[in-house]
């Protein structure tokens, strides 16, 4: 029973952490809590039990205890047959450490990836914010931080996981939805950014209108300004006819400018201008307008002033979200696994991912939901990439392996292209979005190799096969967004990048 000095007697040890960076209060209570990342059966993946320590020391881990429970399901043990009834045991010797201890069975039992015969004491910190225990090979568990009252999940359910990572975003979403405030999306490569704008805009008063996207990057610096503000007819060679502006179709909705550092200096001004006042001007014309879009914008690298505007900058940080790395939200790997499992198509012969789970929740994923994404693809059709696992010492510190012994290693021999088969060409080209050189590593094949299996494939489109009205209703059917206009045309990205620029001005 909760007492008046706090949480269970242990207000002096509550651990609060700071929520993504929105401008207000972000502080919130964390209990430790066990998570299932992986089980037999796979409903009862993403499930949570809070570890109520209290004034006893220890909390147990068996075949019946503790509860586990989801939303929308009643709570349940593991209640696997191969798990033991003799308990783990699970002591807090600090506000990020603890001691496990084995059960007195033959159950194995891993922490962190090592087999444990004896009591360890684990810090949260060796991983990230997850001590990872693995029962008879079987049950991958995660050890991590939750927040004692869940946040409401965001709409369409597409930003998945328990951890308290992903739910600290939940709830600066709903904070910053409801304002016109510009905010700035910061995480790596591959977090899932895009999908915090999509929330961002589905969550406030805009979602009737279509997000508008553009990746700053794919802007020329010479016709960048008639892409986002659009331009009249004769204001430059090429320019046949009036054009309207990503700005300008976002009026009454969000525009999303996907990496934002990549704008051209020239641009960077007259996007301060927007942001200031909500004015701008057609190229070629003097007639002043206005937008009323709601700016979101994304980075995966710090914007400095050598290279960003900082006037600039300072209006995009009006609120910021923070997106978190796959590494620091491990105990949801299980939740995006099953996700891709029951979304993607895939082959029919999948691997045995219990086989592999503890590796790939250990793997550190640079290339974050993106790579778990792509390993998933692969392991479907029967290939188990290479995951790097830390090693782990006696208190769970990583430790550094044999040094190099000078001898480079062997180059890896790409695979034969007479064992891609059609399905995983297109799903590693739909991955990628079309983009030639990463379908190519995803599916380790060389670029010549992939445009000769490219050749022999009928679903593979080339320009003449299209006509430009039907280029024009994808690209209207999905403002800005290069990627899906590749995926839907099944052209490369590329090769469909530079010709949907010179339409534009034809």
């Amino acid at each position: 029973m909760q007492d008046e000095t706090g949480e269970y007697g242990l207000m002096d040890e509550t651990v609060s952490v700071e929520g993504a960076r929105t401008g207000g209060p972000g502080r919130e209570i964390l209990l430790p809590s066990l998570g299932i990342i992986w089980h037999p059966d796979a409903s009862r993946i993403g499930a949570v039990a809070p570890l109520m320590f209290g004034r006893a020391t220890e909390a147990s881990v068996s075949r019946n205890a503790p509860q586990f429970r989801k939303r929308g399901v009643s709570e349940e043990p593991l209640a696997d047959r191969r798990i033991s009834r003799s308990e783990v045991m699970i002591k807090r010797v600090s506000p990020r450490e603890f001691s496990i201890t084995p059960p007195d069975s033959k159950m194995k039992v891993l922490v962190n990836g090592q087999a444990i015969t004896a009591p360890v004491t684990i810090s949260l910190d060796a991983l990230g914010d997850d001590i990872i225990i693995t029962l008879a090979g079987t049950i991958v568990l995660s050890l991590f931080l939750s927040p004692a009252e869940a946040a409401p999940a965001p709409p369409e359910g597409r930003l998945l996981g328990v951890s308290g990572a992903m739910q600290a975003i939940w709830r600066a979403i709903s904070r910053v939805a409801p304002t016109h405030l510009p905010v700035l999306i910061r995480g790596e490569t591959g977090t899932g950014k895009e999908l915090v704008a999509q929330a961002l805009h589905l969550a406030s008063d805009r979602a009737a209108e279509n997000l508008v996207s553009i990746n700053m990057a794919t802007l020329s610096k010479e016709l960048g300004a008639a892409d986002l503000f659009g331009a009249t007819k004769g204001a430059f060679t090429g320019a046949v006819r009036d054009r309207v502006g990503f700005f300008e179709t976002a009026d009454a909705s969000t525009i999303f400018l996907d990496e934002i550092g990549d704008t051209p200096a020239d641009l960077q001004a007259m996007l301060l201008r927007v942001l200031e006042t909500g004015e701008f001007r057609r190229v070629g014309e003097t007639r002043l307008r206005y937008t009323g879009a709601r700016v979101l914008a994304a980075t995966d690298r710090p914007l400095g002033a050598d290279t960003f505007s900082q006037p600039l900058l300072r209006r995009l940080e009006s609120m910021v979200v923070e997106m978190p790395p796959l590494r620091h939200r491990r105990v949801d790997i299980g939740i995006l696994i099953k996700h891709f499992l029951d979304t993607g198509s895939f082959g029919a012969a999948p691997t045995d991912f219990t086989e592999h789970m503890t590796a790939m929740v250990l793997h550190d994923w640079p290339g974050n939901v993106r790579e778990l994404r792509n390993a998933v693809q692969q392991m479907s059709v029967g290939q188990v990439p290479q995951f790097n696992t830390p090693e782990m010492g006696p208190t769970g510190v990583p430790q550094m392996g044999p040094k190099s012994s000078g001898v480079p290693k062997a180059k890896p021999s790409y695979r034969a292209p007479a064992s891609v088969t059609e399905a995983e060409m297109l799903a590693a080209l739909d991955a990628t979005d079309w983009r030639i050189k990463e379908a190519a590593e995803h599916l380790n094949v060389s670029r010549t190799a992939l445009y000769g299996l490219m050749e022999k494939s009928n679903s593979v489109r080339t320009l003449e096969d299209i006509s430009d009205a039907d280029i024009r209703a994808t690209m209207e059917a999905h403002p800005g967004d290069i990627g899906a206009w590749a995926r839907a045309l099944k052209v490369p990205h590329g090769v469909l990048e530079r010709h949907t620029k010179k339409m534009m001005f034809d």
